[in-house]
């Protein structure tokens, strides 16, 4: 098994370790070995609210609706693919939704 030594671990941060891992009834190797695995093996899930407002400053200058529509209006509906009865695809040549 792999020893670890800290140097110049201030003061207040080897307290606070020491106070943790009395409160939790372990050595302080044991605290540091638990710390160590709970911030190295968990994975944090991931939440689309982290995205939320990413890219907000390319935006500020552009009126959103026109830009839909123009995106819209540039779509090529007579290659759109829709799923057939059976499952697979088949080219849509009804002309683009109904509006």
């Amino acid at each position: 098994m792999a020893t670890l030594n800290v140097k110049n671990l201030p003061d207040a941060l080897s307290d606070k370790l020491k106070a943790r891992a009395k409160h939790e009834r372990r050595s302080v190797a044991q605290e540091v070995t638990c710390l160590l695995v709970a911030a190295l093996d968990s994975t944090q899930p991931l939440s689309i609210m982290e995205l939320q407002g990413l890219g907000k400053e390319h935006w500020r200058a552009v009126d959103a609706a026109a830009h839909v529509e123009a995106e819209r209006a540039s779509w090529d509906w007579s290659t759109t693919l829709v799923a057939a009865p059976s499952g697979s695809t088949r080219p849509c040549t009804t002309g683009g939704p109904s509006r």
